[in-house]
């Protein structure tokens, strides 16, 4: 039977073309009118903005106060982003697009060094429709940059199998991986056991310039936990590691994470691109060809199959943490879409691929609400009516619950206020607390306007969504309570 020829050079340059700008379209569609998510991206891009306003690299903070968990290195991104476009949502997520954006381009340049041409353009379109993927390159988050770090230290790995030389510079990658996610930014060490399933990575094993690479990339990994020991003594060393690394792992944190095994996460949150990734795995290990061209696939499952293995360990269990075996997965069903579906592989990556990612572009443009709902989108209006009222620092009592609600709203209002929020205490004491502290201002949830009615206070609505800005009018009654609400306060840094 004759083969199917494979698609021209010029038109793969085409699809490619077509592909990076329909995907460029749609992670930026809505990034600047479409508000930040409160859990996670307004935290994080708030600790970017504090970063930029200090012009510290290594003193993370958030509300004026150090803040352990996570290293400096993309939030220091996140201030050259505010520093060139302002501080506003494009801006915070702007090198989340961009990295996105790299990871695709990254995994083209894999691509073609392990599969061909074919499977690799095929692994880009793969990728860049993979839901999971483009949510997480339009967020302000750390997995998209973790994404990128590893994916670009897998890349200089194989071209340093031809010039070993160039396994030196596997010090930049690791130690920026290092640098954005702390203990989980040591996924690149994997290419070490994972270089023993290929013969070109033996001979690499035994050479100096991968171990000087790497020995160079987790001493730069170890200047801010170095740093900060020194500086904040047994404080740090608890809450990064003791907290923030090892109570997830051993199980002693509270509040753990989905207790579902990785393969039910990948089945339920990484289609499609789970089972074609598995097929062409399939595939490819059934190749009697695959000797003719080498066995660097053997390094690529390698990169899935440890990670998910060392993962499992933890009982703390997250989809996020696989984004970074993306683009080995995408790699695998582009292999099976170029060796069994060229015909498909082609159409895909040239029509279906650029019109999906267009058309939820599209989507994420003019009619945002159909994927993201409304959000934080009343708070991110009333902005400026908000700072106009508030003095940046103020501390606002909130008469609300606590728990997930409250550390939402504590990050929005940090974000787009540019205030802090007290810890929740009941009405009486939210209002005895925003009288004597002079401006009147509390935060309530819109249940609380009910506590606020019987206890007589008179008050205007400032900002109203399912919760809001509130300010006290009228003083109530002598017999209402004046003392001031106990408990840790979060205080926003002044400018």
């Amino acid at each position: 039977m004759r083969a199917v020829p494979r698609c021209p050079s010029t038109r793969m340059r085409l699809t490619l073309a077509a592909l990076f700008a329909a995907a460029a379209f749609s992670f930026l569609a809505g990034a600047a009118t479409e508000p930040l998510k409160g859990i996670d991206d307004c935290r994080y891009a708030r600790k970017g903005l504090e970063t930029w306003r200090s012009g510290s690299f290594f003193e993370v903070t958030w509300g004026g106060r150090p803040d352990f968990d996570y290293p400096p290195l993309q939030f220091w991104v996140l201030g050259r982003s505010f520093a060139l476009f302002g501080e506003s949502d494009l801006a915070a997520r702007l090198p989340s697009v961009l990295m996105a954006l790299a990871v695709l381009a990254a995994t083209y340049r894999i691509g073609r060094s392990v599969f061909g041409r074919g499977a690799a353009v095929c692994a880009v379109a793969v990728l860049a429709v993979t839901p999971i993927f483009a949510t997480h390159a339009r967020r302000c988050m750390m997995d998209v940059p973790l994404c990128f770090w590893t994916t670009l230290a897998l890349l200089v790995f194989l071209a340093g199998l031809r010039r070993p030389r160039l396994h030196a510079l596997m010090a930049l990658p690791l130690g920026a991986a290092v640098l954005t996610k702390g203990p989980l930014g040591l996924l690149p060490l994997v290419l070490v056991p994972a270089a023993l399933a290929t013969r070109e990575g033996r001979v690499a094993l035994r050479s100096g310039w991968l171990w000087l690479g790497l020995v160079g990339g987790l001493l730069l990994g170890a200047s801010w936990p170095a740093r900060e020991a020194m500086v904040h003594g047994r404080a740090f060393v608890e809450e990064h590691f003791v907290r923030t690394t090892l109570s997830p792992v051993m199980g002693t944190r509270g509040d753990l994470g989905p207790a579902k095994s990785y393969a039910v996460l990948l089945l339920e949150r990484y289609q499609p691109i789970v089972l074609p990734a598995l097929a062409g795995f399939v595939v490819y290990a059934l190749d009697r060809r695959r000797k003719a061209v080498g066995d660097r696939g053997n390094l690529l499952a390698a990169w899935i199959v440890l990670p998910l293995a060392l993962y499992s360990l933890s009982t703390w269990r997250s989809d996020k943490y696989l984004i970074p075996l993306l683009p080995a997965m995408a790699l695998f069903a582009g292999h099976l879409l170029d060796t069994r579906a060229r015909r498909f592989g082609a159409a895909f990556a040239s029509y279906v691929a650029p019109v999906v990612l267009a058309a939820s572009g599209l989507v994420y443009w003019l009619a945002p609400q159909l994927i993201s709902g409304q959000g934080n989108m009343v708070y991110k209006e009333h902005a400026p009516t908000a700072r106009a009222e508030l003095l940046p620092g103020t501390v606002l009592p909130y008469a609300g619950e606590a728990g997930g609600r409250y550390n939402d709203r504590a990050q929005t209002v940090m974000w787009y206020w540019d205030v802090g929020l007290a810890e929740p205490t009941a009405p009486a004491a939210a209002v005895a607390a925003a009288i004597a502290a002079g401006h009147g201002a509390l935060v309530c949830s819109r249940e609380s306007l009910a506590a606020l009615d019987s206890l007589g206070v008179r008050y205007e609505t400032r900002v109203m969504g399912t919760w809001g800005l509130v300010r006290v009018v009228w003083e109530p009654s002598d017999e209402a309570p004046r003392t001031a609400p106990q408990g840790k306060k979060y205080a926003a840094s002044a400018t």
